[in-house]
């Protein structure tokens, strides 16, 4: 139907029937539905088949009353059918699987035989010096169990198991069986609130154990000869000699060789840290990961580039795809570029069959597939981002390029067509490309932002303008990681001209990020919201996307969303702590540390240690920073100098906001007395941070609620002392009236004597560090009489192999192995505790 008003033609636009989206929110609900139901997955699957078998029979009958019945079968259906492929791929395992037969907790001895399903990576510590790692060089592969030796045979066992097995070995390929003696235990997962939790990200890929070996000895290869089956296998292999490949071709660069890698493969090395911190800073962390971004960009340039060899475009689309699949296999295959993948391959499906684009279809099919090959992606940050922003930027872009630069524009074609040149059309084109650009960074800026804000804790207000400002750099570079992959597999001395010809781009690239990084309030930490202020603020936003189907005025919309806003700032007002001290005792591998948080955003980290590598244990406390919302820490005490703790409080104190050091005060004045010591102060000068002695009497503030007071070492303590007597500081920390004692090294003499002679109370005592408990130190414990004992370190570990230790001390006790991140808040009413796991304290 068309209007005539005047002399213009008003047609209505033509709502074509999206049955995919309605399809895909289905499959989504069941999913979700398949998280929390009690039944089997045979159930599901049973239900799901049997309505579809309804439905079919329902379509062979066309009348009005069956035709709703049937759309109500399809929706059960396919209901039915995402809760039975959650239940599959996440909470059925065969009767054999490794998994069930692994201790609740702790590790256990297995001698098994495995089949390697994936390409051997070689890792080794990253530092500037030996102080900087602790850890040696290792080995890690993804494995498929066969058999097991338990009773004096060996049993069939199946599932895929993580190996790290210490050391290089050159022997080991992908695709070949070995036999391995080590130990078997559940992967690690989150024990402090804001951190990663790597067990729930390797069962999202049915990896349900983890085996450590001790020594490279351990691991025999029963055949060098590598199978054909799994593909995986060799596909990770190819995946490493292209990486390898690149990397050779940038040799001398090596961080834009590895930032150029992250770009067009995915793959992040751990030098490329502070570049992947300084992308997250600028508020452009999703230039820098691997997205449908990059897709749509890889596959821009390679439609571009086979114009010039095949001019039919049905034929240039059947090759663009073939590349863009072969593209794919070449990353990680994560959620965002398989979403890309599967979208740009059904536009040219549907190009060659002559049908209209249907940009939201398209979308909801690339969900279906996402979720139907890996269900537990759903609860993951890319599915989450790249779907959110997707669904945005096809709903909301039009609308919102034509309210903010609809009469712009048209005033700007307006004048191109009065000028009639072809530089008049040009510069209209690149106008319309910049609107577009901006347009974009707008919409994925506010649709990001909810989860932005629940995920990683940060609003980054100038995402913006740093994505208009690196875009067009990033662009370049994966333009040029493409013309030297291309090369790569052509002629690799190609290769190596081409990096150095787009050597600059990168080098610009990495300068532009750092200096945007640098600029202050880049990153507004704050504190993680609740789930459902997240379903709240996109409830919204898709309340004003169907506001034209609802019939609902834009007031409407825009109050409702004003009122999800106001209920995430009362949430964060009620939530607020108002004269209360924090105290985080963590455990973060093989490392600990304390952590205090004040009402004002004031915090120190203590005795901040690691056995494994520094940069985890920075990166572990940072995040729980993060998730209180701070930005820096105001001072880093240490309360001893060895590799475990000076590498760590290096690590940590540069990354956030440089905060000074405090250590012993014989330490500080007296730092040339060992190796260790000179090679400590030398890092910290490399890192530009200050060092402060304390000595008992100094009372060190944090802000305006924090007051610690500093019992040990004594200021007259000679240089020439024993090691016992150094390296220890005892501190009292208070706020109001409940005090914490921290205590570290535990076998100290002097340090027992001065407790059993000075009166000192503590409703909380913390043990920190090295040391073992022995008689004179239980006495003095119970002369303390604290309330609550906490146990971290390697008191943490004695504890837990005896537990009669502590028997004669009348406290409660929290093992921060056993129950996690230990919270002690610190408040005028008294002193309360909570642990992060659910393990109850053990009482005396």
């Amino acid at each position: 139907m068309t209007i005539s008003e005047g002399s213009q033609d008003i047609t209505p636009p033509i709502r074509r029937p999206q049955p995919l989206v309605a399809a895909a929110v289905i499959f989504v609900a069941g999913i979700c539905l398949g998280m929390v139901a009690p039944w089997s997955a045979r159930i599901s699957l049973a239900v799901a088949a049997t309505v579809w078998l309804a439905c079919v029979g329902a379509m062979l009958v066309h009348r009005r009353g069956i035709n709703a019945l049937r759309n109500v079968l399809l929706a059960v259906a396919i209901g039915a059918g995402g809760v039975g492929v959650w239940q599959v791929n996440q909470q059925q395992v065969s009767s054999r699987n490794i998994a069930l037969y692994l201790p609740p907790h702790g590790q256990s001895l297995i001698t098994a035989r495995m089949l390697i399903i994936s390409a051997p990576k070689f890792s080794q510590p990253v530092g500037r010096r030996a102080l900087y790692s602790a850890t040696g060089p290792s080995t890690t592969f993804i494995a498929r169990l066969l058999a097991a030796h338990a009773h004096g045979r060996w049993h069939r066992v199946t599932g895929n198991v993580i190996v790290r097995i210490p050391g290089f070995l050159p022997g080991l390929r992908n695709n070949q069986q070995v036999q391995i003696t080590a130990w078997i235990s559940h992967p690690p997962g989150a024990v402090n609130p804001g951190t990663f939790d790597y067990r729930h990200y390797l069962s999202t890929y049915r990896i349900l154990a983890s085996i450590s070996a001790r020594h490279s000895r351990e691991l025999h290869i029963l055949s060098a000869r590598q199978s054909l089956l799994p593909l995986s296998g060799w596909l990770d292999w190819l995946r490493l000699r292209l990486r390898r490949r690149l990397l050779w071709a940038q040799r001398g660069h090596t961080r834009a060789a590895f930032s150029n890698i992250a770009l067009l493969l995915g793959y992040r090395d751990p030098s490329i840290r502070r570049v992947a911190r300084h992308f997250s800073q600028s508020g452009a962390a999703h230039l820098l990961a691997l997205s449908g971004l990059h897709v749509v960009i890889i596959a821009g340039a390679i439609w571009l580039l086979l114009r010039f060899f095949i001019r039919r475009p049905r034929y240039r689309a059947l090759v663009a795809m073939l590349v863009i699949v072969v593209y794919m296999l070449a990353t990680p295959c994560g959620p965002p570029v398989v979403r890309a993948t599967v979208a740009i391959v059904m536009v040219f499906i549907t190009m060659l069959l002559g049908w209209p684009v249907e940009i939201l279809n398209i979308v909801a099919a690339a969900a279906i597939v996402v979720l139907f090959r890996t269900p537990a992606a759903i609860t993951g940050v890319p599915f989450e981002l790249t779907f959110a922003v997707t669904v945005g930027l096809v709903v909301l872009g039009t609308r919102f390029q034509r309210a903010v630069f609809g009469q712009w524009l048209q005033r700007q074609g307006d004048l191109a067509r009065a000028a009639n040149t072809r530089w008049s059309y040009a510069r209209l084109h690149i106008k319309h490309w910049i609107c577009a650009v901006i347009t974009a960074n707008a919409i994925g800026t506010i649709m990001a932002v909810p989860l932005t804000i629940y995920r990683f804790n940060q609003i980054t207000p100038l995402a913006i303008i740093s994505g208009l400002i690196l875009l067009p750099l990033v662009s370049l570079a994966l333009v040029a990681g493409l013309l030297e992959l291309l090369a790569v597999l052509v002629w690799p001395p190609l290769a190596a001209a081409v990096a150095t010809a787009f050597y600059p781009v990168v080098f610009s690239m990495i300068y532009t990020v750092r200096q945007l990084a640098a600029i202050p309030g880049s990153v507004i930490n704050v504190r993680s919201g609740p789930w459902w202020n997240v379903v709240l603020c996109y409830a919204a936003i898709a309340l004003w996307m169907m506001r034209r189907r609802l019939g609902l005025s834009r007031a409407t919309v825009m109050i409702l969303g004003v009122g999800a806003t106001a209920l995430l700032a009362g949430w964060y007002a009620i939530t607020q702590p108002h004269r209360s001290v924090d105290i985080w005792v963590t455990s973060a591998g093989s490392g600990n540390a304390a952590i205090i948080t004040g009402p004002d955003g004031s915090a120190a980290a203590i005795n901040c240690g690691s056995l494994g590598s520094p940069h985890f244990l920075a990166g572990q406390m940072a995040s729980l920073l993060h998730h209180r919302g701070i930005e820096q820490l105001n001072a880093c005490i240490a309360g001893r100098i060895d590799p475990a703790h000076a590498s760590a409080i290096g690590m940590l104190a540069s990354r956030c906001g440089h905060a000074p050091v405090f250590t012993d005060y014989c330490d500080a004045h007296f730092a040339a007395t060992t190796a260790s010591h000179r090679r400590f102060f030398a890092s910290l000068a490399d890192l530009k941070l200050q060092v402060h002695g304390l000595s008992s009497g100094n009372i060190l503030r944090i802000g305006s609620s924090i007051s610690c007071r500093v019992l040990w070492p004594p200021r007259n303590l000679p240089a020439q002392a024993p090691t016992g007597m150094r390296g220890c500081i005892l501190l009292l920390a208070a706020c109001h009236r409940p005090q914490v004692l921290f205590l570290d090294r535990t076998e100290n003499p002097a340090v027992v004597q001065m407790l059993a002679a000075h009166g000192i109370r503590a409703a909380t005592v913390v043990l920190t560090g090295p040391g073992r408990l022995h008689a004179p130190m239980l006495a003095a414990l119970r002369r303390l009489d604290p309330t609550s004992l906490i146990l971290s370190g390697e008191v943490a570990t004695a504890f837990h192999a005896d537990q009669r230790l502590l028997r004669p001390v009348p406290s409660r006790i929290y093992a921060v192995r056993q129950v996690g991140c230990v919270k002690i808040t610190l408040s005028r009413q008294g002193s309360t505790i909570q642990t992060f796991l659910a393990s109850p304290a053990l009482s005396r």
